[in-house]
């Protein structure tokens, strides 16, 4: 790992720790006060990852091995969110899922694009950073909506 990895490892740090969180609101270990704090992380993330990917996809660099995470932890984090609690309402929260503003076809299928992104960063660096980019806004514009309508 080289310095330059660092910015790269953060998002990755950013997202896994979204998902752990989300995770854990889905399983009900932990309390729902602070349950929206996850997609924030991620929104933040998916802002953030656009500079990142320009630095390291730069000519004559060569990109980190960790983007390969990047794409399928935002996927991850979308079907972990949509079968979350909706910590908008009042007690006793419901799941997201419930809701049935968001349809599961579009949380599947924006996972199974993040999962292929990943493969596809693993066999051809460059041209997956480029697609991740934009699959992981997608992603974010998932979770964003399926929270609007409710």
């Amino acid at each position: 790992m080289r310095p330059r990895d660092i910015p790269i490892v953060v998002l990755v740090g950013a997202l896994s720790v979204a998902n752990i969180w989300v995770l854990l609101l889905d399983l009900e270990v932990i309390s729902t006060e602070r349950g929206w704090a996850p997609q924030w992380i991620v929104f933040l993330t998916v802002l953030v990852l656009p500079l990142v990917a320009i630095r390291d996809a730069a000519p004559g660099s060569r990109p980190s091995y960790l983007w390969v995470l990047v794409a399928p932890l935002a996927g991850a984090f979308l079907v972990a969110h949509y079968y979350a609690f909706d910590v908008y309402g009042s007690p006793p929260y419901a799941r997201n899922a419930d809701a049935g503003d968001m349809p599961a076809l579009a949380i599947y299928l924006g996972a199974t694009i993040a999962l292929g992104t990943g493969i596809m960063t693993w066999l051809r660096r460059r041209a997956g950073i480029a697609l991740t980019v934009p699959v992981c806004f997608g992603c974010a514009v998932l979770v964003f909506f399926s929270n609007v309508f409710h």
